[in-house]
């Protein structure tokens, strides 16, 4: 997994007038079957817009070891609070 120690990655979604909007998020977990986890308040900006639009890309880069990486994908929301147990 070349993600699996880079923390910081650029989320980039579609704003709600449609533009490419991107932030930098804390990758709080990364899974094998291909789910990176992240947390957010529930009554973001983002939020709203990924409801909205869930088609996001993720932007991984460390530049030290030359990796690169990009990752395009479905966001979805969890209030699960085991799993927020878990990963806080």
């Amino acid at each position: 997994n070349k993600i699996k120690d880079i923390n910081i990655a650029m989320l980039t979604l579609h704003g709600e007038n449609g533009r490419l909007r991107s932030m930098p998020m804390i990758t709080i977990q990364t899974e094998c079957e291909g789910n990176i986890w992240f947390f957010t308040n529930l009554d973001s900006d983002k939020v709203e817009e990924i409801k909205h639009n869930p088609h996001v890309n993720l932007s991984y880069s460390d530049q030290a070891q030359e990796i690169y990486v990009s990752v395009s994908g479905l966001a979805s929301m969890e209030e699960d609070r085991e799993k927020i147990k878990e990963l806080w």
